[in-house]
């Protein structure tokens, strides 16, 4: 009724409505969030200029390009940031098992805790847009220039899914280099657990062989007492003793 939508999406967070988008951003933002909005704000005037080229029974509606343009660029953001994590993840994992020294083990827990926080936020938006999919009233509602029935929304919807489909995908990656992180780190343990199953059957040898020991020294231990037994004026008692 109020002819806006409200858009919050991870780094990008805009109102649009008939004729302007307002975007809701501070100048104290980290880097990552400025270029979103730029690239954003680049992709947006790129699109109206192309729509302008075009007949007006061929281009979208200004909510339904922002719309597009928002998805696409935090789709390009999470695709670009999995490109860059994939070698990095795999170097480490590598190093990792052929040196599994407690500073690489510890590299590897951050950045599984950086994926893991990474991979909530893609989920975050993939269940904001499925929330939306779920209901024809909200997708209708999003033409904000003509009121249209629930069944009216096909733009709107084929926008959705074909986003959907991609963070699906961003989140099935992360997801696999999460469990490639706890298998490596399964690995490590049980190296680890044979490691300390090797010190444990030493311990064991040294410790019996040390009981071996002592029971012959208590032999030396008897005949050290002082205690007269005879044998000690044996001529060869020693010799025999040691």
């Amino acid at each position: 009724k109020a002819k806006i939508y409200i858009l919050d999406l991870a780094a990008l967070k805009l109102i649009c409505r008939l004729d302007r988008v307002d975007i809701l951003y501070s100048a104290d933002s980290g880097s990552n969030r400025r270029n979103v909005v730029d690239q954003f704000v680049e992709d947006l005037r790129q699109s109206l200029v192309e729509a302008n080229n075009q007949a007006d029974n061929a281009s979208l509606a200004l909510e339904l390009q922002v719309l597009e343009a928002a998805l696409a660029v935090l789709v390009t953001k999470n695709f670009r940031q999995l490109a860059l994590l994939t070698p990095v993840l795999d170097e480490l994992i590598t190093d990792t098992i052929a040196y599994p020294t407690e500073i690489k083990v510890g590299r590897l827990a951050a950045l599984k805790k950086s994926i893991y926080a990474y991979n909530k936020g893609v989920i975050k938006m993939a269940g904001a847009i499925r929330e939306l999919l779920s209901s024809n009233r909200d997708m209708a509602d999003m033409y904000l220039g003509e009121r249209r029935s629930e069944d009216d929304h096909e733009e709107v919807e084929f926008l959705l899914e074909a986003y959907l489909s991609d963070l699906n995908e961003i989140e099935l990656e992360s997801t696999g280099m999460v469990a490639s992180i706890d298998d490596t780190m399964e690995l490590i343990g049980l190296h680890l657990n044979s490691r300390r199953n090797s010190i444990i059957k030493l311990s064991l040898i040294m410790e019996t062989l040390a009981v071996a020991t002592g029971s012959c020294a208590v032999v030396g231990s008897i005949f050290g007492m002082n205690l007269l037994s005879g044998l000690e004026n044996h001529p060869n008692a020693f010799f025999y003793v040691t």
